[in-house]
């Protein structure tokens, strides 16, 4: 279960980038403040990995029924913000 958490939320996460530099690159504006000053800055992609393998490893690392629980909330939050860029795309 845990490895399947790990491998959804990072495909769910390349998802997410290439969604929002599609949308950015439509005209569309980035709504998470934090993401935004990364995109200004260039630091977009590094920063987006970076946070999302410490996530991984983390989730990896400490396997139990909490982490499993948190594992799965941030896929269901992953899962709307792909959903809600999508949309934005169609």
């Amino acid at each position: 279960m845990i490895v399947a958490i790990c491998i959804a939320i990072l495909v769910l996460n390349i998802l997410d980038y290439l969604t929002t530099r599609k949308i950015l690159k439509n005209g569309g504006v980035e709504l998470n403040p934090i993401m935004k000053w990364c995109i200004e800055k260039n630091l977009f992609m590094p920063v987006k990995s970076i946070l999302t393998l410490f996530v991984v490893g983390l989730i990896y690392f400490f396997r139990n029924n909490y982490v499993v629980i948190a594992g799965l909330v941030i896929v269901v939050g992953y899962v709307w913000i792909v959903w809600h860029n999508w949309r934005q795309l169609t």
